[in-house]
């Protein structure tokens, strides 16, 4: 997240719409969020014996039955991550209990 942060800084709008290089950072820096917010959800289920996921959404769906996310977050996350998810779905797996 602190590559998209520096990026939003960094680069205009009108360089990020004409810049093909701008868009893939941009759009690495995302993939990158949302995998590892996969990633340590699946680590999670795993850690607590909560069963696997064989899709992403299913991963998000899990954590919130078990309350590891809040509802809204675990929904929105399900129906697909969107820019500023990757961020608060890392901090609430990090510090659930």
């Amino acid at each position: 997240m602190a590559s998209l942060k520096r990026y939003g800084a960094e680069v205009s709008w009108d360089e990020f719409v004409r810049k093909e290089d701008r868009q893939n950072m941009v759009l690495f820096a995302l993939f990158r969020a949302a995998q590892t917010a996969v990633d340590l959800g699946q680590r999670v289920l795993a850690a607590r014996r909560l069963g696997g996921a064989e899709i992403y959404a299913e991963v998000f769906e899990r954590l919130g039955q078990h309350g590891i996310l809040s509802t809204e977050l675990a929904e929105r996350c399900a129906d697909g991550p969107d820019c500023g998810t990757g961020l608060h779905i890392c901090k609430e797996l990090l510090t659930s209990n």
